[in-house]
């Protein structure tokens, strides 16, 4: 369980196992557990649901209970077919006739809803890779095609989906045709090749064609087979985490918040409001009750990603990057930074019932204004306040002062409260003047503040 087992190594090579058992935890991690195997269950059935499941065998088993013993429901070929089922197992044999009729009737009412639901899934996601929609221009006339295919998925869409109902549903990202791909390599790297070099260039895509070319585009059609896509897990492991730039500024990205209306300018109180409305958003996707993105409410986006927007943080490598994603802990906080001070701001406490609950806005506000009046008391040392610096550095280098210096100790406890953390929040000391400074300032902000490695950092 997250947080209760941890095993720490000396200088001198010796371990030690340390074992922390926290009820409320295990009781939450148990109850997510259970959570996610009903979850996948759901997912990969929906758009069946427990409410059409119960109605639908219900009125199966009182119909076939209820019917005549030479009736079409006891003796057809539907019903032969299930009693030999039935003989399989010959310690049925000894319970009443109506509980065996109501236990088959109720396996195959269950089976018959699945395969419709089957059959409805794939259907879904045969219709879900025409594209023609994605070309219509604005003001354009809709096809009688494109209409009939719109109704089709709406009605197969079926009613307020969870955040990852259609998953299962959606098309594999296809294999460009090779000659599509090795026109446009040419057409990249034409203007980076003198003429000569070009024809050469063409040449060797010729050579690729009848050698090689046709082979590997031949696995990655047979990768399509068992993958949602061919490429993701590749990018992020080759592009994305295999970079060995600095992530500020060449992969991290920004947004900005509402320009015109400001809810408040107290930096205490729109922290705390950010702060809470992160943690619900967190709930949503946690608890998947957030409804999936729809282009026209009827048209599902991949929604794959949610799932690593909170708790997750990039751990550097020497070679290679990980992406670190923790469970989601019941006991969850927020990291906060303030002139080079970091803290740790809880979002459970206990109530004056003794029980766990989240944290009210005007507690959290009062937290966030303990920690100003702390750190203008008691700013970070020169040194000390630019530890976040470490995260926008070259990658290797950065991993290998995390494995020189965060490797045990009060070091290694305070990157763990980092990294751990659901999101991280940095309150600047100073307002930017105009638009460009505000967006540099969410960019990289001035190099040693923003933990570049946090997923989420407002």
């Amino acid at each position: 369980v997250r947080g209760d087992i941890s095993i720490m190594c000396s200088e001198e090579g010796t371990y030690s196992l340390t074992f922390r058992f926290n009820p409320r935890r295990f009781k939450e991690n148990l109850k997510r557990t259970v959570f996610r195997v009903r979850k996948g269950v759901l997912n990969t059935v929906w758009p069946l649901t427990p409410g059409i499941w119960g109605a639908v065998t219900g009125v199966v088993v009182v119909r076939v209970v209820t019917a005549k013993p030479g009736s079409w429901w006891r003796s057809g070929s539907l019903a032969n077919l299930l009693w030999n089922i039935d003989n399989m197992f010959p310690w049925e044999k000894n319970l009443p006739t109506q509980v065996r009729v109501g236990w088959l009737s109720l396996v195959a009412g269950t089976l018959g809803l699945v395969g419709i639901s089957f059959v409805q899934r794939s259907i879904l996601k045969c219709l879900l890779t025409y594209q023609g929609w994605m070309w219509l221009e604005h003001g354009q006339k809709v096809s009688t095609v494109t209409k009939v295919w719109f109704s089709m998925v709406k009605a197969l869409s079926g009613m307020k989906p969870s955040l990852y109902n259609f998953q299962g549903c959606l098309p594999s990202l296809p294999v460009p045709p090779l000659r599509q791909t090795t026109d446009k390599f040419l057409l990249s790297v034409q203007p980076l090749l003198s003429a000569e070099e070009f024809e050469d260039m063409k040449g060797k895509v010729t050579d690729f064609h009848k050698n090689e070319g046709w082979k590997l585009q031949a696995y990655l059609k047979i990768r399509t087979l068992y993958t949602t896509s061919w490429l993701w897990d590749w990018w992020e492991k080759y592009v994305y985490l295999r970079g060995r730039s600095p992530i500020m500024v060449n992969s991290n990205y920004y947004v900005l918040d509402a320009i015109a209306y400001k809810p408040t300018h107290l930096q205490a109180a729109r922290s705390a409001g950010l702060l809470l409305a992160a943690d619900r958003f967190k709930a949503l996707v946690d608890w998947e009750t957030l409804e999936p993105i729809r282009i026209q409410r009827t048209i599902p986006w991949c929604m794959k990603q949610y799932e690593r927007i909170f708790d997750t943080t990039r751990v550097p490598g020497k070679e290679i990057d990980i992406v670190m994603h923790y469970e989601p802990d019941p006991l969850r906080y927020a990291a906060v930074s303030r002139k080079g001070v970091w803290y740790k701001v809880d979002l459970v406490v206990r109530g004056k019932n003794g029980k766990w609950r989240t944290a009210l806005l005007h507690e959290l506000e009062k937290q966030f204004q303990i920690i100003i009046r702390d750190s203008d008391a008691r700013p970070a040392p020169e040194g000390e306040n630019s530890i976040a610096a470490l995260t926008g550095w070259h990658r290797g280098r950065w991993a290998e002062a995390r494995e020189n210096f965060f490797w045990e100790g009060v070091n290694k406890e305070s990157l763990n409260m980092v990294e751990k953390a659901f999101c991280h929040i940095h309150m600047y000391d100073e307002t930017p003047a105009d638009m460009t400074k505000q967006a540099k300032s969410l960019l990289h902000g001035d190099g040693k503040s923003l933990w570049f490695d946090k997923f989420v950092t407002f």
